[in-house]
């Protein structure tokens, strides 16, 4: 409320904001300058610095196991996830379809 953030009731709308902000950090870890018109973040020719010190950048890992919309995120856009709870098979579940979606976003899910 500080920063005049509205936090939404609903999941899927948290989820999204999340997703763009993270491909915003990205692009401005990555370019000097950044403009980036999204559903929910405008910045325009915005200056982040300084850079990180990690190369090519700090690692990014996403919390959550939601099938359809979180670990999507995560193969698009993540290096790790936190998957936490639930039973070992469970788990191997959610990689699967974590694996999965690396797959269909031309991400190798073994890659380190």
């Amino acid at each position: 409320q500080q920063y005049g953030w509205q936090f939404p009731t609903r999941p899927a709308t948290r989820i999204r904001q999340m997703e763009e902000a993270v491909e915003l950090i990205l692009k401005m870890w990555a370019e000097p300058r950044t403009t980036f018109h999204g559903r929910y973040f405008q910045v325009e020719n915005a200056i982040l610095e300084p850079k990180p010190v990690q190369k090519p950048r700090p690692p990014v890992m996403i919390a959550g196991g939601g099938e359809q919309m979180t670990l999507r995120v995560v193969a698009r856009l993540a290096d790790a996830c936190n998957i936490s709870g639930g039973e070992p098979a469970e788990i191997k579940h959610k990689l699967d379809v974590l694996r999965r979606h690396c797959d269909e976003a031309g991400r190798d899910y073994d890659a380190k």
